[in-house]
């Protein structure tokens, strides 16, 4: 798109790592893995007031795979700015970011960067003295923090029993040099069910143990309804009321061994009572 005034950029190609001119790589949101550490471009708005294409070229075998423009921001610290096109080439490959405006700061540099990943599950009600498996997903390595009532902080499974209600916020690493964070909450309440028990994994291989989930003492509370979900919120059983018979399967096929999420609705003298859990189907 053609500009309707008159405007002068400069450019400066800096053949040197830009944390020793001052842009630390490491000073970086987290969603940007890794900056170019060889080289890295100064771009200069000098006058005008309109936006511009940038594109920067480099050659993959020398220079490395890159997958965004990253651009030094004022917080400090280095943020990606989504580009819009990376276009293989010979020699060159061509990543591009189209109509360009904030140029407060001038250093630019190839970098990878990440979509958020790391998901630590849905919130859930547990009665007090009970335990619960979190079972968060998204990258390789899981930190947990607060440490109160978990088996461990660094795993990806921790059982966790609170006895108050509690957000356990968790941060995920990807390998690639970025991490992310997510959180969950857990609602403790005392139980208003004395016998009533919610299992939260079933083992359906046929040998008779564990095949089908069975909630304790449901029947005594049959105004109920059961419906589970996946990971993505599809869900994949509805029975109203639920009959204790659910072997992990969908239309009559068997659902692949993970970890999915139940939503219980019991009405019990005239209030209903809602119960929300993972369940995990081991194959």
């Amino acid at each position: 798109m053609l500009a309707a005034n008159e405007n002068h950029y400069k450019a400066r190609f800096a053949n040197i790592d830009p944390t020793l001119e001052g842009f630390d790589r490491d000073d970086r949101f987290h969603l940007v893995c890794q900056i170019n550490p060889n080289w890295y471009h100064r771009l200069y708005h000098i006058t005008g007031s309109d936006s511009a294409d940038i594109s920067i070229l480099y050659d993959e075998t020398a220079d490395g795979v890159w997958n965004d423009i990253a651009h030094w921001q004022v917080v400090p610290e280095w943020q990606g700015i989504f580009r819009d096109a990376n276009t293989p080439g010979t020699p060159f490959t061509r990543m591009s970011k189209y109509r360009w405006d904030n140029y407060d700061m001038s250093p630019f540099a190839l970098a990878i960067t990440s979509k958020s990943f790391a998901v630590a599950g849905i919130d859930t009600l547990i009665w007090r003295t009970d335990t619960i498996q979190l079972n968060p997903f998204g990258g390789d390595n899981y930190v947990w923090s607060p440490d109160y009532n978990l088996s461990c902080t660094d795993c990806q499974t921790p059982l966790a029993w609170p006895d108050s209600s509690i957000t356990y916020n968790l941060t995920v690493y990807d390998g690639q040099g970025c991490h992310d964070y997510d959180s969950l909450r857990v609602l403790v309440r005392d139980k208003p069910f004395v016998k009533f028990f919610i299992p939260n994994a079933i083992t359906p291989n046929g040998d008779g143990y564990n095949d089908r989930w069975y909630i304790r003492d449901l029947e005594r509370y049959p105004d109920n309804e059961v419906r589970i979900v996946n990971r993505w919120g599809d869900e994949v059983f509805y029975q109203k009321p639920y009959q204790n018979e659910w072997t992990g399967t969908w239309k009559g096929e068997e659902l692949p061994g993970a970890t999915y999420y139940y939503i219980i609705k019991i009405k019990f003298n005239n209030e209903v009572q809602d119960f929300n859990g993972p369940l995990t189907v081991v194959r």
